[in-house]
């Protein structure tokens, strides 16, 4: 965890940097988050029926307050995604997709005339990077490879953007976002290009305020 901490302290100051921000510690606070997602898959050229499967997401975030009521906002999450399909006269296909993701938000924030309440919107990209994954079918279970080359079926590497909003009461925030993948993320195509799309539900804690 303090590892983890420590490379989004980085990641947060490294992108105030790159937007030529003045560093105040003060203005910097973190939180834990956990969420649900409920993940797909987009597959052109394919007859399957995707159906959405649901993962976790968990992980830390920091938040980096800018005049005017804006923050930029970066985090360290697992997100557990893949997807759902039925095969027409053959079976359910289950597939497990694990990423390390990096968003990286930009994100507006008013308070609420009602005691400690704010809400807020947010975009900005991610970047997703596959560690392992699995699929099962007929009851039977397969571990497969992110990576490259005709004989690796998904690409390591995500990205796409992500659009978002929640409610903030004191230090607890209830968030939703939507991804939208937009990485050609097979390594073949005999099967059109395969982009993710997840949605997420989620609770952070902050730490302080």
């Amino acid at each position: 965890m303090k590892k983890v901490s420590i490379l989004v302290v980085v990641t947060v100051l490294a992108i105030g940097d790159a937007l030529g921000l003045p560093i105040d510690f003060n203005n910097l606070t973190f939180g834990a988050r956990v969420g649900v997602n409920f993940s797909n898959q987009i597959h052109k050229s394919t007859e399957m029926d995707f159906k959405r499967k649901p993962g976790i997401q968990i992980g830390i975030v920091g938040d980096y307050s800018l005049k005017r009521s804006f923050i930029v906002q970066s985090g360290i999450l697992f997100s557990q995604q893949g997807y759902t399909a039925e095969i027409p006269f053959f079976a359910k296909e289950v597939v497990t997709l694990n990423y390390i993701q990096i968003p990286v938000n930009l994100q507006y924030k008013r308070s609420v005339d009602v005691g400690e309440v704010h809400w807020m919107v947010h975009a900005g990209p991610y970047l997703g990077l596959g560690i392992n994954a699995k699929k099962k079918m007929n009851g039977n279970s397969e571990d497969f490879k992110f990576g490259s080359g005709k004989d690796i079926y998904l690409k390591r590497f995500d990205f796409g953007i992500g659009l978002g909003g929640g409610i903030q009461l004191n230090s607890i925030l209830l968030g939703a976002v939507y991804n939208v993948g937009l990485a050609k993320l097979n390594n073949t195509n005999n099967i059109g290009s395969i982009k993710n799309n997840v949605l997420t539900i989620s609770l952070t804690y902050f730490f302080s305020d």
